[in-house]
């Protein structure tokens, strides 16, 4: 860490889980966006500097990515998962009139004034 000045450490302190971890980060993230990417590199960094690109040339107040469209891609995703993903986000698109189709990616980038409009502290995920 030493190596990368603007790098800071923050423990997620139990109870642990992906989405303690979402919410302790954008409890402590500076700077004007945050995003939110898989570290075991599921998610390219090179898309999240095209996620950055994106949000300024359109200045969108968040940018999502989608594994399941033209260009998306998945490796190592079992069929079994795949299909019951699918079923799941269709369901949730159809319910709430969505046209997102990957509602359960995590890797999604928001600007600072929309993430701090989202109130975690009750939420169960």
């Amino acid at each position: 860490m030493s190596n990368i000045p603007s790098l800071r450490y923050v423990n997620n302190t139990p109870p642990n889980g992906f989405g303690y971890c979402v919410r302790k980060g954008l409890d402590h993230f500076t700077g004007d966006c945050v995003a939110i990417i898989m570290a075991d590199l599921s998610d390219s960094p090179d898309d999240l500097v095209a996620f950055y690109n994106k949000m300024q040339e359109g200045d969108y107040d968040c940018v999502f990515g989608s594994r399941f469209i033209k260009g998306g891609k998945t490796h190592g995703y079992p069929p079994v998962k795949k299909i019951i993903n699918r079923m799941a986000n269709n369901l949730v698109r159809i319910t709430f009139g969505m046209r997102y189709n990957d509602c359960t990616n995590a890797f999604k980038l928001y600007k600072k004034k929309r993430s701090k409009g989202l109130d975690l502290s009750g939420s169960a995920f």
